[in-house]
This record gives C-alpha cells, sequence and structure tokens, in this order.
C-alpha cells in the first residue's frame, strides 16, 4: 500500500504533464488569433489613414496649383515646388509602405500554417500592390519634372 501512493501521484503527474502541451498549444493559439485581429484592425485604419492623406494632398495641389499660376510664378519655380510636393508625398508613401510590408511580415510570421487567413492576406497585398504602383507613378512624375527643369536651366 505505500507503495502504490506514490505510484498513483507519479502517474496523475504525468497525466498532468501530458495533458499540459495541448492546453498550451490552444492558449497559444487564442493568442495568435487575438494579435492577427489586432493587426487587421490597425491595418484597414491605416489604409484609411493613407486615402486620408492622398485625398488631402491631392485637394492641396489643386488648391495651391491656381494660386500659383495666377500669381504668374516663373516656370522653375513652379517646378520646383511641384517636385517638393511630389517629394512629399512620395516620402509619405514609401513610409506607409514599409510599415505595410512590416505589418504582413508579422501576419505571416504569426499565422500557423493551419489557420492561415487568407482574405486579410489578398486585401494587404491589393492595397501593397496599389501602394508601389502609385510610388512608381510620382516616381515617374518627378522624372519629367526634373528633365523639365533641366531643360529650363540653360535657358536662365
Amino acid at each position: 500500500m505505500p507503495f502504490t501512493q506514490p505510484l498513483i501521484l507519479l502517474l496523475i503527474i504525468l497525466l498532468i504533464l501530458l495533458m499540459l502541451p495541448p492546453i498550451l498549444l490552444l492558449i497559444l493559439l487564442h493568442i495568435q488569433l487575438l494579435v492577427l485581429l489586432i493587426i487587421q484592425l490597425l491595418l484597414i485604419r491605416l489604409t484609411l489613414i493613407m486615402i486620408l492623406l492622398l485625398i488631402i494632398l491631392l485637394a492641396l495641389l489643386l488648391i495651391l496649383l491656381p494660386m500659383i499660376l495666377i500669381t504668374i510664378l516663373p516656370m522653375l519655380l513652379l517646378i520646383t515646388l511641384l517636385i517638393l510636393l511630389l517629394m512629399v508625398l512620395l516620402l509619405l508613401l514609401l513610409i506607409l509602405l514599409i510599415i505595410l510590408l512590416l505589418l504582413l511580415l508579422l501576419i505571416l510570421l504569426l499565422t500557423p500554417p493551419i489557420i492561415l487567413q487568407v482574405i486579410p492576406l489578398l486585401i494587404l497585398l491589393r492595397v501593397l500592390l496599389i501602394m508601389i504602383i502609385l510610388i512608381a507613378l510620382l516616381i515617374l512624375i518627378l522624372i519629367l519634372l526634373l528633365i523639365k527643369l533641366l531643360k529650363l536651366l540653360p535657358k536662365i
């Protein structure tokens, strides 16, 4: 009888140790899902902020451009102002692109392969693609404006 009690205690401890990994895995899975939900909400907010920033910058461009043209600034100053405005817009887009890429990396690292959610990743990839296209267009516009600026410099 005294020998069976430690054996039963050992069996109970062994059973608890065997049940511990699935319980811990379940807790970790719920924590990961909660973190993914928070990341997705942040991603939605970031895309809305990005869209609002683009709308505000385009509105400023549309408001300031006629004012600049009305005051009849020299073409050189107008092009340099446009280049500066586009560079600020490009910098904002690049910062947002880096943040979105970090969020994508975080989602891919935190999500177990079993429950990899396809829809948020597709939305994130679509936003990234749109931002890359916008950045490419801004770089193209900047290059064209710089070429025009360089053509105007010999005239001065």
